[in-house]
């Protein structure tokens, strides 16, 4: 009977270009797009300074750049500082049924590889949609429990969809894929404890899923072979860090029919996107009533058992946010800006530039309940005249392709010209045409201080 390391690795290696769905590769080069935008905006961020400085330090053979900073150094150190620039702001996009930001790991991955290898835009894609679809699956299998055992998914499982991404790119046989997988169960890491303190070492898990995945191929392609049973041992994945073992079923299930790049989710705020619904619907109903912030009584938000730990609690960093990740994992916090001001930007989670007073009245008026299951209905906001205006989750409304650009040529505008902004466009659109990534990765060094 067949591991689920050798169903993976022999997923991904049969995966051939031409019969991926042409809907399939067009989103896949959607999220690209949007995880360099995101990239680009992260720029901003002083922690990546520190990154940097050390991944330049140690540097290795310049062969793969190190996006919108310029400079080029050994292909898993440029995933390093790339998968945590793509996370450095919590803007990148989310596969909600697994809790796992996928791009950020996965397309550091790919165009770190790519780029080295000379790799064709079709074969880029190709990697990392079987990047997606394996680490989405192994994350969907026990969706929550490795967060309530205070473990990221997105790091645990992301470190798998790397190793195949980068073995992919270099050609590897199903035997060294699998490989590949048993030594990315050695590299698995990432925990919740950033959330007691809002420490800065979350975007450093996405980066870690690119470096360790790209090592994790390089040495399987040496021969090194990990455990077969990987995934489902009895000290495997599942049992060491969610306490479960799904069933094979569980993990591949659809497994090239069913593809979940479709079910990954773009943002459009620069917060937890498990704070998203709220937001949206506080936006909707604002719109919607004319609310005005200073007649709101409260604010009712019905939180799924799961969030709770995540976005709600410890109480007091929510309502009383010291650093920006205090602010990107609160509801109080997110939903008093959106209320406050109709929207939240970047600079809105800067809380080093102070909270504006109306958002700080609101977060005090905000509070959170268990939600029921099967209740849509998400948010209550009631007013000082008695009125009350309940919001369902399906209130929110659907992100398109017109929102996703919008959101691109905004993070991107403070580090290119608009002539070279519309070239990267076009050419990320077009990737499958594109004979070498590197004419891809060339047009992401900042031409604009």
């Amino acid at each position: 009977m067949s591991t689920l390391s050798e169903e993976l690795a022999a997923f991904v290696y049969g995966l051939k270009f031409p019969e991926i769905p042409t809907h399939v590769f067009n989103r896949a080069k959607l999220h690209l797009l949007d995880t360099l935008g995101v990239m680009a905006a992260g720029t901003a961020e002083p922690h990546m300074r520190s990154i940097l400085t050390v991944v330049k330090h140690f540097g290795g053979t310049p062969e793969s750049t190190i996006l919108w900073y310029g400079g080029k150094c050994s292909p898993p150190m440029a995933a390093m500082v790339n998968g945590s620039l793509a996370h450095a702001l919590d803007y990148d996009d989310t596969h909600l049924p697994s809790i796992m930001h996928l791009s950020s790991p996965i397309v550091a991955t790919a165009l770190s590889v790519g780029e080295a290898l000379h790799a064709t835009g079709s074969e880029v894609l190709t990697a990392m949609i079987g990047g997606y679809e394996v680490a989405s699956r192994l994350g969907m299998a026990v969706r929550g429990k490795f967060h309530e055992r205070g473990f990221h998914a997105t790091s645990l499982c992301g470190v798998f969809g790397t190793a195949l991404t980068a073995g992919k790119l270099l050609g590897l046989d199903p035997e060294r894929l699998m490989g590949s997988l048993g030594i990315a169960g050695s590299f698995a890491s990432g925990l919740m404890e950033f959330l007691s303190d809002g420490s800065w070492v979350k975007p450093l898990h996405t980066g870690w899923a690119a470096h360790a995945g790209i090592m994790a191929a390089f040495l399987a392609r040496e021969g090194i072979v990990g455990p077969k049973r990987i995934i489902e041992g009895d000290k495997g994945l599942y049992m060491s860090y969610a306490g479960v073992r799904p069933s094979a079923n569980d993990v591949l299930a659809g497994l090239g029919k069913t593809w979940e790049v479709m079910n990954i989710s773009f943002k459009l705020f620069p917060n937890c996107h498990l704070i998203h619904d709220f937001m949206n619907t506080a936006i909707a109903l604002k719109e919607k009533h004319g609310i005005e912030p200073d007649q709101i009584k409260e604010v009712v938000c019905f939180v799924d058992k799961l969030s709770i730990p995540i976005i709600c609690k410890p109480l007091e960093r929510k309502i009383n946010p010291v650093t920006r990740y205090d602010a990107i994992f609160s509801l109080h916090y997110g939903v008093a800006t959106v209320l406050a001001k109709g929207w939240a930007n970047v600079l809105d989670f800067d809380i080093s530039r102070g909270i504006p007073p109306e958002t700080a009245k609101l977060i005090r008026k905000i509070r959170f309940t268990k939600r029921m299951e099967n209740d849509d209905v998400i948010i209550n906001i009631v007013m000082k005249d008695g009125s009350k205006y309940y919001g369902k989750r399906s209130d929110a409304p659907l992100i398109g392709s017109e929102q996703v650009m919008t959101k691109f040529r905004s993070n991107t505008k403070t580090v290119l010209t608009s002539y070279k902004l519309e070239e990267l466009i076009a050419t990320t659109l077009n990737l499958e045409k594109l004979d070498d990534v590197v004419k891809l990765v060339g047009h992401c060094i900042a031409d604009k201080s």
